[in-house]
């Protein structure tokens, strides 16, 4: 992300930082009117050191990403303007696509709505002590 950047939290689980990115990004549709069609959050890969060296892990803990893919429906004069706030908002470590489309025919043409579809991503520290190994 371009904005500041929040630096992963140790108290954070991994499902609290998922609500955080949820309710961010519905603050952020709903204060531009858009419709959400559908949001999935889930948790991905563990990251290795060199992905982000200058973030220091403590003794069992690792670094991984959440990754989440929304859908909105939006003017097309605020489409560029909520994807611009999503990307700055410190919840979100990157864009990773982005697709917008126009619609062009029904009713959704009419009111000049927009389809976009975001894959984002976040991080979260996870700690793997007191796991047992198998």
């Amino acid at each position: 992300a371009l904005g500041s950047m929040r630096l992963p939290d140790r108290k954070l689980s991994t499902l609290a930082a998922e609500r955080n990115i949820f309710n961010s990004l519905n603050e952020i549709l709903k204060s531009y009117k858009a419709e959400m069609i559908s949001i999935d959050l889930s948790p991905g890969a563990n990251l290795p050191m060199s992905a982000a060296p200058g973030i220091k892990r403590g003794p069992g803990e690792k670094l991984a990403k959440i990754i989440g893919r929304i859908e909105f429906d939006c003017a097309e004069d605020v489409a560029t303007k909520v994807v611009s706030e999503i990307e700055d908002n410190p919840e979100i470590y990157s864009i990773s696509r982005l697709q917008i489309s126009r619609y062009n025919s029904g009713q959704e043409e009419f009111r000049r709505l927009v389809n976009v579809d975001i894959t984002l991503e976040s991080w979260v520290m996870k700690s793997t002590l007191g796991r047992r190994g198998r």
